[in-house]
């Protein structure tokens, strides 16, 4: 009897247990959803930005989430110390490290433009220029907005900002998204630890930076450090256009355009 009746509250736990669990997997499948779903932006204190809940797959990081609904992402990029995440709304976010102003947040950090940012926090200075593309390099971000325009800022180190002969005699670095003088619209942009590549919409490559290695592509005369955005020649000449470019740490790769179509409403959106 003994026996019967130990057998049968263990049976009785177990079921408990079970019943629990299903409690819990319920609920967290409730939650999922409803995030999903939610339309409804929750804003910082200040109104300045939307609250983004980044979660990690790591045990001592966040819990796992992802942001959908109103925190909807259409892209993400993470340098070696700093993130960028464009909304779906077009505003742009960066967090992270803020040394050398890599964030672009000098009118959000109250006058510190290289204070870190340990939350997503929108890049002021970009509104009413709606982002499209982004990337981060290891001390230096870009940005695309609609319309075409790319904007830079960041560590200046080796020419990666494109932004003339100042970087030449100084080290130096610009906190505030400044505008990258180019004679055609860009599409998207690559930033890599020592350059920075951009394709324009019609099909050109665009590179700067450091030459060393011959990751900007521009023959062997043109190893050196390169101030000022240049077309890569040698793919332009063959008939070759591009339509997407990645950076790596002392390489470029350029993928060439089989079919290209515009879509969207005001048909801004290439595919």
């Amino acid at each position: 009897k003994e026996d019967v009746e130990r057998k049968q509250a263990e049976e009785g736990r177990a079921e408990l247990m079970y019943q629990e669990d299903e409690r819990k997997y319920a609920a967290w499948r409730a939650h999922v959803e409803k995030m999903r779903n939610a339309m409804t932006l929750e804003t910082t204190p200040r109104g300045n930005s939307i609250k983004f809940h980044i979660g990690s797959i790591t045990p001592r990081g966040a819990e796992l989430f992802t942001p959908r609904g109103a925190e909807a992402a259409t892209s993400v990029s993470a340098g070696a110390q700093h993130a960028a995440l464009v909304h779906g709304s077009g505003q742009l976010y960066t967090w992270g490290m803020g040394a050398s102003g890599r964030l672009g947040l000098d009118e959000t950090q109250h006058g510190n433009p290289r204070a870190d940012a340990h939350c997503p926090t929108r890049v002021q200075a970009l509104n009413g220029r709606p982002a499209v593309d982004a990337s981060c390099g290891t001390a230096h971000t870009a940005c695309v907005v609609a319309g075409g325009e790319l904007f830079i800022w960041g560590s200046g180190s080796a020419g990666k900002l494109g932004l003339g002969p100042v970087a030449a005699t100084e080290e130096c670095y610009c906190s505030v998204p400044t505008r990258v003088p180019l004679p055609s619209p860009i599409v998207t942009v690559a930033c890599g630890a020592c350059h920075t590549a951009c394709a324009s919409a019609s099909g050109e490559l665009w590179i700067w930076g450091c030459g060393d290695g011959g990751r900007l592509g521009l023959g062997d005369e043109s190893l050196e450090t390169v101030l000022s955005p240049r077309r890569v020649e040698a793919l332009w000449e063959r008939g070759e256009r591009i339509g997407s470019v990645a950076c790596g740490a002392a390489h470029t790769l350029a993928a060439g355009i089989v079919k290209s179509e515009w879509a969207g409403d005001s048909g801004a959106e290439r595919v």
